[in-house]
């Protein structure tokens, strides 16, 4: 099939000087010098219905440049050539050997495709080119995410509730050996790292943040819930350690609980029996991607920046590899006004070996993948 791209934005992101006000109000230098983004829609809209992605859910390329986009509709994995051309599907629904009946993450390491399946606690592999080769039955509690550690360890994202009894660690990290036989002792427990997030520990189980492996044995994370700090851990002497805690761009806490005299319309809404009434909130801040590419890092946000909070802006706050700021880049901004659709739908998941970005757009009755590219 022709594969049809075509231009629909075109943006010198030096010339967003609304956006650029703003972040120097928060000492967040603006966007870098010469540096200019256009934005694709990367596949064709005459796709056949096979190859169709009714429910982006997760997005990962390979070193070859080929796109593998998690449906979540259809429980498979569909994989395109850089130019957007379908190849193949892996994997189905099912709980046969290569089978699916969720996904909570997959990844693509060398020439495997990892694919966590945490309702049947189990880890599916694929080769590269579809082939089922085996399957991991867990011995442990099923994680929430999972990260490659080299070629023989897993970083393993958690998410529990201990009762109301006793304190909630909602959010964890621990590693595992590649067959999961073993797991190190628990670390990043996210409400310790992160005071106030107790109000929210049950959207934090599905929304754990983002995690950016910079080495075999280090990483940075950005929580969901976007603080305007960025962690880095190190395994040290055998034990993982928050060495490192890093400034965003942002300085107002991610959330607000609504009175209800305010004019905003609630982002979420959490209800329990350990609640007297429904609680709703207001997300401020968010992360939305955490991405390296050479001698860059790349954190996407959804944020708040003015003070009156008239508008949402999708960008991303760039980094050297020491985690200095080198500037923001907004991309994308929406009015806040007291109704639904108030969020920019897009995460920003996967980049090709020119350090263009993925981002998969997951909104009511609007789903698609959208190519970033990064002229320097």
């Amino acid at each position: 099939m022709k594969n049809i791209r075509f231009l629909t934005f075109l943006g010198v992101v030096m010339l967003c000087w609304g956006c650029h006000s703003q972040v120097e109000k928060q000492s967040f230098p603006g966007p870098p010098d010469g540096l200019e983004i256009t934005k694709e829609q990367f596949l064709d809209n005459n796709l056949a219905d096979s190859m169709i992605i009714y429910e982006p859910d997760k997005l990962q390329t390979d070193s070859a440049g080929n796109v593998y986009v998690f449906d979540e509709a259809q429980m498979d994995i569909k994989v395109f050539s850089e130019e957007g051309r379908p190849l193949r599907i892996v994997g189905n629904r099912g709980r046969g050997p290569g089978e699916f009946i969720s996904n909570s993450g997959f990844f693509v390491y060398r020439d495997s495709i990892y694919a966590f399946d945490q309702k049947l606690q189990r880890l599916n592999v694929f080769s590269t080119t579809g082939k089922a080769v085996t399957t991991h039955s867990l011995n442990v509690a099923a994680p929430v995410i999972l990260k490659p550690l080299g070629k023989d360890h897993h970083l393993g994202i958690y998410s529990s509730y201990t009762g109301p009894e006793s304190p909630s660690n909602t959010t964890y990290a621990r590693e595992h050996d590649r067959d999961f036989s073993t797991g190190g002792k628990p670390f990043l427990k996210l409400t310790q790292l992160i005071p106030g997030l107790e109000d929210v520990e049950g959207v934090l189980k599905f929304y754990p943040g983002h995690f950016l492996m910079t080495d075999d044995y280090t990483f940075i994370y950005a929580p969901y819930f976007y603080n305007g700090k960025l962690y880095q851990f190190e395994k040290e002497n055998g034990r993982w350690k928050n060495t490192n805690t890093y400034k965003g761009n942002v300085d107002r806490y991610p959330y607000t609980l609504l009175e209800n005299s305010s004019g905003r319309y609630p982002d979420l809404t959490l209800s329990s029996i350990r609640l007297n009434k429904p609680l709703e909130f207001v997300v401020h801040n968010q992360s939305r991607g955490l991405l390296m590419h050479q001698d860059k890092i790349y954190h996407f946000t959804q944020c708040e920046f003015d003070n009156n909070r008239e508008e949402r802006v999708f960008g991303v706050g760039l980094f050297n590899t020491q985690m200095q700021p080198l500037g923001y880049v907004p991309i994308k901004r929406i009015p806040i006004a007291h109704k639904r659709g108030n969020t920019i739908g897009w995460h920003a998941e996967a980049m090709d070996s020119n350090g263009n970005i993925y981002i998969r757009e997951r909104n009511i009755g609007n789903n698609n993948i959208w190519l970033l590219k990064f002229d320097w």
